[in-house]
């Protein structure tokens, strides 16, 4: 080597006045080494470009996905906006039914009018009711299918063969004079039952007319039925029919 001193990164010559430098030694050296170095910048190069290609990849993978999260909350937002507007003019279309203000409170009422203890939530007072009014099996009418029933059957006397008799005193009865004929003049064509306070229109078990005289002949017919009363006709089948006599039904 002809050079006395070198460089402290690449080691290239340095040279003072008393050096006598080569080509091959110091020239080709230093070339080399340069070469070299530069070898090395390029692949660091091409390592940091890379790296630099994939962070502006997942940059815009993010923006992408970003801007996809940005629309589905959007679109959301417009969704929760429609429900809720669906739901005002519900509400507001419950509560003015018929032209009138506040119509569906009308209907339902208030929970701080119900009797009982538990005044939360309708659920949470049904519930209460249920638990105190006790089991359908416990209910000694025939009907246990529901509530409704067993109170209907109630209402029409009890059924299962608990029959409730009612009675009916006919006077001043006119026949007609032909057989079979119908009521013609009775002051006791109707029995009312409004006292039993039933729920709907009573079954009919059967009806009978007992003559104060006599012990056939005649015979008693429904006519209609309500909650409040039970309207019948009689006829007769000769013409020795009695004119008074005691009508009984059983409900």
């Amino acid at each position: 080597m002809g050079h006395t001193n070198s460089t402290a990164n690449l080691s290239l010559p340095q040279f003072i006045g008393t050096d006598k430098p080569t080509w091959l030694g110091d020239v080709n050296g230093a070339m080399s080494a340069i070469d070299a170095y530069a070898g090395t910048n390029d692949a660091a190069v091409a390592a940091v470009d890379a790296k630099a290609d994939g962070a502006v990849s997942d940059a815009a993978g993010a923006v992408a996905t970003a801007t996809a999260a940005n629309n589905t909350a959007g679109a959301a937002s417009t969704t929760a906006t429609n429900a809720y507007n669906l739901a005002n003019n519900a509400l507001t279309v419950a509560n003015n039914a018929d032209g009138h203000t506040n119509q569906l409170e009308t209907k339902v009422g208030l929970l701080a009018d119900l009797h009982t203890t538990d005044k939360t939530s309708i659920v949470n007072a049904i519930n209460e009711v249920k638990d105190a009014e006790g089991d359908l099996a416990d209910l000694t009418t025939t009907d246990k299918s529901s509530l409704v029933a067993a109170i209907n059957e109630a209402a029409q006397g009890g059924g299962g063969g608990n029959y409730t008799e009612i009675t009916d005193t006919v006077s001043n009865v006119s026949f007609t004079d032909s057989a079979w004929g119908s009521l013609a003049v009775s002051s006791n064509a109707s029995i009312d039952i409004s006292s039993l306070g039933l729920l709907s229109a009573p079954v009919i078990k059967s009806i009978a007319y007992t003559p104060n005289s006599g012990t056939q002949g005649c015979m008693a017919l429904i006519a209609s039925v309500t909650a409040t009363t039970i309207t019948y006709s009689l006829v007769r089948g000769t013409a020795a029919s009695p004119a008074s006599g005691v009508v009984t039904v059983l409900i």
